[in-house]
């Protein structure tokens, strides 16, 4: 081998090296404000169907469980999950359930009412109007549905579609 050639595989051997390290930093990284967040329900403003101001902590009382479910109107998972719990409600009498979009109220009225959800008492589907809710919970995926218990506190995440059995085999300890 040639002095230039050993050099030139050398530069090529760090720099692959050089950009594995970066990948591993960018991939462990984490965000210890999400991390915050996604255990414990916080008190975030929302906007309900009735272009009420609720704040999301009130609503997460008085429930065995709290699935809280963020979606987009226009999302064809999202439309069948919701379909999926409507159709499923009463299974889900001694929980609240949580549909959150980043959208206009007005398309999640539309979605609600679509899917019957607006009138189910234990219900409730809002709009968060100012973008921080994703980001504060750590959500990459529409949909994606997070379960919390009695005390408030995270269970488990399914990011994309999730069936009602799943959510149902979680919140009936199966």
């Amino acid at each position: 081998m040639t002095g230039k050639r050993i050099v030139k595989l050398s530069i090529g051997l760090l720099f692959l090296v050089l950009i594995g390290w970066i990948v591993i930093k960018v991939i462990s990284k984490k965000n210890p404000e999400v991390i915050e967040y996604i255990f414990a329900i916080p008190s975030i403003e929302l906007i309900n169907t009735y272009y009420d101001t609720v704040c999301l902590d009130s609503l997460a009382q008085d429930a065995k469980h709290y699935v809280l479910m963020f979606y987009s109107p226009g999302c064809m998972f999202c439309e069948h999950e919701a379909a999926d719990l409507s159709r499923n409600r009463a299974e889900f009498r001694d929980s609240k359930v949580l549909f959150i979009t980043q959208e206009p109220v007005d398309s999640a009225m539309a979605y609600g009412i679509r899917h019957n959800l607006i009138s189910v008492d234990n219900f409730h589907v809002l709009a968060d109007t100012t973008y921080s809710v994703l980001p504060q919970f750590g959500i990459r995926t529409i949909p994606t549905t997070l379960i919390y218990n009695e005390s408030r506190e995270f269970v488990t995440s399914f990011e994309g579609e999730v069936n009602t059995r799943r959510i149902l085999k979680i919140i009936k300890g199966e």
